[in-house]
């Protein structure tokens, strides 16, 4: 297919991109023999060449995650047909599935920060280290987390006030999608550590091809064709687990055979422990981890909230929440552009350079939100349609419901993106116990506290609960910003943590 071999001749130019890197190292480094910070970026600098090579790097990653959002979109139209029920139950299980998923997607963050910097220092040992420790940390985030959702899901599920038989029939598809949780970060972190040499699209390749073998895989499970057992809604969590272990073989055998990771040989003696590095990635990393965590319980709450609400409006919150999210992978794609970015500029010391990346990113992300809250407002009616089978008794309720919430959406889109892209450039000069104190404050009490009392005390419902979400986001974003000006006017305190 044509798409396929113009994928492969990009990411031959991603091999061939990631090659001089390794034999061209950047100037100005801080190495062992060349112990001198850079102070300035110089007066080549160019806000439009920036843009132009965050927008080459963040494009694939952003792709890559809306490919990733694709197929999470496809299960939920196909679990959608079998109702309502289903439909509900596993958003529950998303929910809380995702949670655990965001708090190791925010420690495995510190991996790009800690490549990027060792890649501007032309020091490829550490690479190496930063890299095995971040497969070392993924597992042993994900491993404890599975067993926990395994034997308890439906517990927690119940402890906020779900329906006993929702949270089982959520439980059923958590049996084999908790699994899913190992192969997807272990992958992560290997996406991390190439994207830190610019190479994006091997990773994107891979979760293309996976989308329309988790659909055949769905097709098979979910209704029992060509001779698979009819496993329903546990059949969608089995599709993901097997989809998700196979992307991850692939992009293993991709990185043992392609330069530069081929002689970096980071799968050999992968038992050897690396202690100070792996405490590295924590310390960087679980800051982040739990700002992710605190971001995600901005939305979790909401979901149990819409619980409380009802099941047509917490179906109709499923399906508005899928529909931003693939958008929202466009600012979730930039900012990891713009973390690695900051951290070739923080690993050379260029305080310019970090100060003038940060601001071009900020801006990109202010144009990309406008863009997608305008095309978010203009086909609201018809994306929550798309999700439902039009016999669905509840269908023009859950449209209706759907439509308002995405109304909402086209304002805290904006300020969502904002806050994700300024936390992505402060990870960038190891800025991260900071934002989770901000994330700890605006997402809490400024966030989830408003939601409940605009839904319940003031009787707004489903409405009540998206404005307490837009309220939240609009204190993190603004807060954020205006670390990132504070921190970027001395090089003291932008490279005090590095």
């Amino acid at each position: 297919m044509l798409w396929i071999r113009v994928a492969i001749t990009l990411a031959l130019k991603d091999v061939s991109r990631a090659r001089a890197l390794v034999h061209n190292p950047p100037m100005n480094t801080k190495s062992p023999t060349n112990p001198a910070p850079a102070q300035n970026a110089g007066s080549g600098f160019s806000y439009w060449g920036e843009a132009k090579a965050t927008l080459a790097l963040a494009t694939p990653i952003a792709a890559t995650m809306v490919a990733v959002m694709v197929i999470e979109t496809t299960d939920v139209l196909m679990i959608g047909r079998l109702g309502e029920e289903a439909l509900a139950a596993s958003g529950l299980a998303v929910t809380i599935w995702v949670s655990f998923l965001l708090f190791a997607m925010g420690v495995l963050n510190a991996i790009p920060t800690l490549v990027s910097q060792a890649v501007a220092q032309d020091d490829p040992v550490a690479v190496r280290r930063t890299a095995r420790q971040g497969l070392w940390a993924a597992l042993a985030l994900t491993i404890p987390s599975s067993l926990f959702l395994f034997f308890f899901g439906q517990d927690v599920l119940i402890l906020f006030g779900q329906e006993p038989e929702l949270a089982a029939l959520a439980q059923s598809y958590l049996n084999y999608l908790v699994w899913s949780l190992i192969p997807v970060c272990m992958f992560i972190s290997l996406r991390l550590t190439m994207a830190s040499y610019g190479m994006t699209m091997p990773a994107l390749i891979g979760v293309l091809l996976a989308i329309p073998v988790n659909a055949l895989l769905n097709w098979m499970l979910i209704w029992g064709h060509l001779g698979a057992p009819e496993m329903g809604l546990p059949g969608a969590g089995l599709s993901t687990l097997l989809v998700d272990s196979i992307t991850l073989i692939g992009l293993i055998i991709y990185m043992r055979r392609v330069s530069p990771f081929r002689e970096l040989e980071m799968f050999r003696r992968m038992w050897r422990s690396d202690w100070p590095r792996f405490r590295q990635v924590f310390s960087i990393g679980l800051p982040a981890g739990a700002l992710s965590v605190l971001e995600h319980s901005l939305f979790s709450a909401s979901t149990v909230m819409m619980g409380w609400v009802g099941v047509t409006a917490l179906a109709a919150h499923n399906v508005s929440f899928q529909v931003i999210s693939i958008l929202f992978m466009i600012p979730h794609g930039l900012s990891q552009a713009a973390n690695i970015r900051l951290a070739h500029a923080a690993g050379r010391r260029s305080l310019d350079e970090v100060r003038r990346r940060g601001w071009t990113n900020l801006g990109l992300t202010v144009c990309l939100m406008t863009c997608t809250a305008s095309t978010i407002f203009l086909v609201r009616d018809h994306a929550i349609g798309v999700f439902l089978d039009s016999d669905d008794p509840a269908r023009e309720t859950i449209v209706m419901f759907g439509a308002t919430f995405l109304g909402i959406a086209v304002i805290f889109q904006m300020f969502d993106g904002l806050q994700i892209v300024a936390t992505a450039v402060l990870r960038g000069i190891n800025d991260t116990k900071m934002p989770m104190l901000i994330g700890s404050i605006c997402f809490i009490p400024l966030g989830i506290l408003p939601a409940y009392y605009l839904a319940f005390e003031l009787g707004m419902n489903g409405v009540g609960i998206w404005l307490g979400l837009l309220i939240g986001l609009v204190c993190a974003a603004i807060t954020l910003v205006l670390r990132f000006w504070w921190l970027t006017q001395s090089s003291t305190r932008a490279f005090r943590g590095i």
